[in-house]
């Protein structure tokens, strides 16, 4: 039994974590790039693109959480994984370890479909962006910004929908962790 607690604590931890880490990340880009427009800075290193220069230095803030959200991701995934699948036979009840391995399930593919298709993709129309922007051919950065903002309502989209899919193996990870809810009824 010990085991089994052992497991089933680092599973809601793990969950815990992951669904913190993706807040972390949503919130830090929602707060950068309102911050950056106010701001409105110039780039030197950007004089030949006239457009938005504060959305390239917001990207250049937020950017990398992404990249750490993904090995978060990847670690808490592998965790919550394992753990369920150390645990999901003392857990009661079939439809609570199926609903369980359906979340694990659809977080695995947006994971798996971020990190091996649209990060890929939209990392690189963001590098070439970059690149364009900075050697003044703004038609040709235009074009490459145009096709990572097409990417980026799938990528919002996988976010939020990974960080319910996440939330759903910390809810139902805690109802069938069995514990029991503590409190003062009838303490007066």
């Amino acid at each position: 039994m010990r085991f089994w607690t052992r497991a089933t604590t680092l599973h809601l931890a793990a969950a815990g974590f992951w669904l913190a880490a993706i807040l972390f990340v949503g919130l830090a880009a929602a707060l950068a790039f309102p911050v950056m427009k106010d701001l409105n800075p110039t780039l030197p290193g950007f004089s030949g693109y006239p457009d938005d220069h504060w959305i390239i230095a917001a990207g250049y803030v937020t950017n990398p959480l992404f990249g750490v959200l993904r090995v978060v991701q990847l670690a808490c995934l592998a965790v919550c994984g394992v753990t369920f699948l150390l645990t999901v036979r003392k857990t009661k009840g079939r439809v609570l370890s199926g609903v369980r391995a359906i979340l694990l399930v659809l977080t695995l593919g947006a994971v798996i479909f971020d990190i091996a298709v649209l990060s890929p993709r939209m990392q690189g129309e963001l590098a070439a962006f970059r690149d364009a922007a900075q050697a003044g051919d703004v038609a040709l950065a235009n074009a490459h910004r145009s096709a990572f903002d097409a990417d980026h309502p799938l990528g919002r989209r996988l976010l939020e929908g990974g960080a319910l899919c996440v939330l759903g193996l910390v809810v139902t990870g805690w109802i069938a962790s069995g514990h029991k809810r503590t409190g003062t009824e009838g303490d007066g």
